[in-house]
């Protein structure tokens, strides 16, 4: 749009309110008229105008082309950018022609890995995704909620195959790496909802956010939720390829593993009550953490123990940077 600010001046409307008008070629690009209800949101310094029509009213539409020899992975990875951008349509057309395996194979992955999808259709060489429209209310903080609930568990169980016999730990360890697809879809929601957001497709009341500033933390701590459980999956991952440990250096880990677990729930709970206070007794633990990991590496070294083992304490820590990282979040957002 040419010249996107206007000088207006502000006139008396009755006895309590102040009005401006705005122009015409506006309205027509928004798609609102006399008479249309509007949203007035403040944002500290400014305010913004947004038509309440226009989360019933409109409907995006991605069409994504897939060139010869383009791999699944590389479709997919298109598919889950344009749900997050916020289209309620994708339609994958296969340039090259009916691709029958590859259709189906970008079908299935569509149906795991998109979420709210409400219909998955295939045709002449090309799938449409229809996306669920937002409801009038999709708190994203319980989704923020969902996710560290999901990750808790995936590492609790995780780490739990340190005491088991090797052979026993495929299916949990299957289990834990198909409950990582839970966490992916609710962070790519999260950042889809983000995404309408500031683009105005819905009002950040809808996603029970008092104030837009929220927005970019909430993304923020849901992308260290994603990594949280990823991982936690890496965790499963490698205890496959670690043989029987010794009880002492498996009860170490553990306890270092509930200290971390802990804390990263107090940093998730310490964000979602704006309790800063918790959020710095999170960020004090970290010596304490520290020096547990350190008491563990050394346990590895006396045992001889080096190998997958080595990476799942690494792991251990990353988890404990992004609880670090969450509390940073928290008092960045609400000190």
């Amino acid at each position: 749009m040419k010249n996107p600010i206007e000088v207006r001046k502000i006139q008396m409307a009755g006895k309590s309110s102040l009005a401006v008008t705005i122009p015409k070629r506006w309205a027509e690009v928004l798609g609102i008229s006399a008479g249309n209800p509007v949203y007035l949101e403040f944002r500290g310094y400014e305010v913004a105008i947004l038509p309440a029509l226009m989360v019933h009213e409109i409907e995006v539409q991605r069409i994504i082309e897939v060139k010869p020899n383009e791999t699944s992975d590389s479709v997919i990875r298109r598919v889950i950018s344009a749900f997050i951008k916020g289209a309620q349509i994708i339609r994958v057309k296969f340039l090259n022609g009916t691709n029958k395996e590859l259709i189906d194979e970008v079908t299935r992955e569509i149906s795991v890995r998109v979420p709210i999808v409400e219909t998955i259709s295939h045709g002449n060489g090309e799938i449409k995704v229809t996306v669920l429209s937002p409801t009038s209310s999709m708190p994203i903080k319980s989704f923020i909620s969902r996710m560290s609930n999901v990750v808790s568990g995936m590492f609790k169980d995780a780490l739990s195959l340190i005491k088991m016999n090797p052979e026993e730990r495929l299916s949990i360890a299957r289990d834990i790496m198909d409950r990582d697809y839970d966490v992916d879809r609710n962070y790519m929601l999260i950042h889809r909802l983000i995404n309408m957001a500031v683009n105005g497709v819905i009002n950040i009341r809808s996603i029970e956010i008092d104030d837009r500033s929220e927005l970019l933390s909430c993304l923020l701590v849901s992308k260290s939720l994603e990594r949280s459980g990823d991982h936690s999956w890496r965790v499963a991952q490698w205890m496959l390829e670690v043989g029987a440990v010794n009880v002492d250096v498996a009860d170490t880990i553990l306890k270092l593993g509930d200290e971390v677990s802990n804390l990263h729930k107090s940093a998730v709970l310490a964000f979602l009550s704006k309790d800063v206070d918790k959020a710095q007794e999170v960020l004090d633990m970290r010596n304490e953490v520290t020096n547990a990991r350190v008491k563990v590496n050394n346990l590895l070294k006396l045992h001889g123990i080096s190998g997958p083992l080595n990476l799942v304490i690494e792991s251990i820590g990353r988890l404990a940077a992004y609880a670090y990282d969450i509390a940073e979040i928290t008092l960045d957002t609400y000190l």
